[in-house]
């Protein structure tokens, strides 16, 4: 996909314009999260709506750069709660568990649900 396909919440999020399914090789730049969290309180559908192999939550969770705030991780569940059924909840699990800079608050946050 291009910059042009992309939405405003993918751009905040600085996901780049070519990306394999290998987040892990990902790099990832420092993202504003309050931009984000506001972004998807205007737009929640753009919390759903991706081009990536993964809803957006899971790509915010792997950004070892700046990680994820868990009011925003919230705010992401709140607009798509669907982003963790079946394997994505899992997967979303794993991430965070291997965020060695992750707040202990996010995973707190997805046992939780």
């Amino acid at each position: 996909f291009t910059m042009e396909t992309k939405s405003q919440l993918l751009q905040l999020l600085g996901v780049p314009d070519r990306i394999s399914n290998n987040f892990e090789a990902a790099i990832f730049p420092h993202v504003f999260w309050d931009s984000v969290k506001c972004r998807i309180q205007t737009f929640p559908e753009e919390a759903f709506i991706s081009p990536l192999p993964c809803p957006p939550l899971q790509f915010a969770l792997v950004n070892e750069s700046t990680p994820i705030p868990a009011n925003v991780a919230a705010e992401f569940l709140r607009a798509n709660p669907k982003s963790l059924e079946s394997i994505w909840y899992k997967i979303s699990i794993i991430a965070v568990c291997q965020n060695k800079y992750i707040s202990g608050d996010v995973l707190q946050l997805l046992l939780d649900l």
